[in-house]
């Protein structure tokens, strides 16, 4: 899921989105796109407070760039990129991983979703919240291994 804003391009929206959440303030971001479906609609506001690799778990949603694009995806993995801590996050309606992100790639965690002109929907609070977000992202992950076997399966069926 991109994050874009309208009266920017992508480069600027990042930069200034970097530096509020660099100076410990929360930000309201648009989502935008269909890779976190149904867990965040397309144009819901993600509500992210400033957070490292090393703050993040598996299953929270987090803010990343990846490849200069402001990117809202679930953390499914944890580790370490040149003996930093990283993290690598993965679309839950999508099947390929994002690259690892350390560093400065790291720029916080989604709180709070405000959808329907204002709902707000608290993330990751409560033990069962969090208990709810680790299993979607272990689910996401054998989803993805699932389909690749069945892909390659499918492919070996194929008549040529």
């Amino acid at each position: 899921m991109t994050v874009m804003g309208r009266l920017m391009d992508s480069t600027d929206w990042a930069g200034l989105t970097a530096e509020v959440l660099g100076r410990g303030a929360t930000a309201r971001l648009p989502a935008r796109g269909g890779s976190m479906r149904p867990f965040i609609p397309d144009g819901c506001v993600a509500v992210v407070e400033p957070a490292r690799a090393e703050d993040l778990r598996v299953g929270d949603v987090a803010l990343v760039s990846i490849g200069g694009s402001l990117v809202i995806h679930r953390v499914v993995r944890l580790g370490r990129v040149a003996g930093r801590p990283a993290v690598q996050t993965k679309g839950d309606a999508v099947c390929e991983l994002d690259s690892w992100a350390c560093g400065d790639a790291v720029l916080g965690r989604v709180v709070a979703l405000e959808r329907d002109g204002g709902l707000v929907v608290p993330l990751g609070g409560s033990r069962a919240a969090r208990v709810r977000d680790r299993l979607v992202a272990f689910v996401s992950l054998r989803l993805r291994r699932w389909q690749g076997a069945w892909l390659r399966q499918a492919a070996r069926r194929k008549p040529h």
